[in-house]
């Protein structure tokens, strides 16, 4: 089922793109550079984490997703998240259209309960304003002249709730900035050392 509906999507991107004309693109006056580090949970092989990272039309995307448990299981769940998403936001679909199909495709799993946490970093490379779209995931932070901002969310991971609402914080970089994106398995370490008080 998976397999076909992203067949599907990748049909639907295609066309799309070829029924428009490619959205004009100003001076790009920033780019981010990405370092993924990745770790499996102890005495397991894989990590339960995918990410994805690509740009498109004067925006840099980057999708986070953490898979319900751990191994090779939580990485099919987090590995098909992210990739639907990724696949959706390429096609031209609003994060906020992609988050619940992306919601309504896990719900769809009968055989046992599934769902995944998605992390969305979008910066407009043009105007550096950054925007965060999480749900279920850890807490990100972002380093600006020396301070630190936390930026979280409370809401379910996908695949729980019969519908979701989106929300979305949005900050405006500035050249020199650091953002930390990270999975529960380093914001929940230590009895959540990371979380700021």
């Amino acid at each position: 089922q998976y397999g076909e509906i992203s067949n599907a999507i990748k049909v639907l991107s295609h066309q799309v793109e070829i029924g428009k004309e490619e959205e004009g693109v100003g001076v790009i006056r920033f780019r981010p550079e990405i370092t993924i580090r990745q770790e499996p949970k102890k005495g397991q092989v894989v990590s339960g984490d995918t990410l994805i990272h690509f740009e498109k039309n004067g925006k840099y995307f980057v999708i986070l997703c953490d898979g319900m448990g751990h191994g090779e299981a939580a990485l099919a769940e987090s590995r098909l998240t992210a990739r639907l998403f990724s696949e959706f936001l390429r096609a031209g679909f609003r994060k906020e259209i992609a988050v619940n199909m992306i919601n309504s495709t896990l719900a769809l799993k009968a055989d046992r309960e599934s769902f995944s946490t998605v992390d969305l970093l979008e910066i407009n490379m043009e105007t550096g304003v950054c925007e965060f779209l999480k749900i279920g995931s850890a807490q990100s932070f972002i380093k600006a002249k020396g301070n630190i901002i936390e930026i979280s969310s409370k809401a379910l991971p996908v695949g729980i709730l019969e519908s979701i609402e989106v929300e979305t914080h949005e900050i405006e970089l500035k050249s020199g900035d650091i953002i930390l994106m990270v999975s529960d398995g380093i914001g929940e370490a230590g009895e959540g050392i990371m979380k700021m008080s």
